[in-house]
């Protein structure tokens, strides 16, 4: 995780939005190829994007961790400093 800068970890953000947007485009064009077998969505509000969760994920296999809660207790102190916190929130506000 030392080799990963700000800066790196902020373009990877960047990178995972982008695909997530594209992604959701996608989905939403062919929503009518999916068969639901008459059940409801569930469309409740998520506390995280997507792409943040993505990120995380990318970053996690970066590492040499041993196992995810290892990973996530180490990454709470530099994923969500304040710094980063707010490269992030000005990346998402231009958009």
């Amino acid at each position: 995780m030392s080799l990963l800068t700000n800066d790196k970890i902020t373009e990877i953000f960047c990178v995972a939005d982008e695909f997530c947007k594209e992604y959701s485009q996608v989905i939403k064009e062919n929503r009518t190829l999916s068969i639901t077998d008459g059940k409801r969505d569930r469309n409740r509000q998520h506390e995280m994007s997507d792409s943040e969760i993505i990120t995380i994920l990318i970053l996690y296999h970066f590492g040499t961790f041993k196992n995810f809660k290892q990973y996530l207790s180490i990454s709470k102190l530099i994923l969500f400093s304040a710094p980063l916190k707010s490269e992030i929130s000005n990346y998402k506000a231009t958009m």
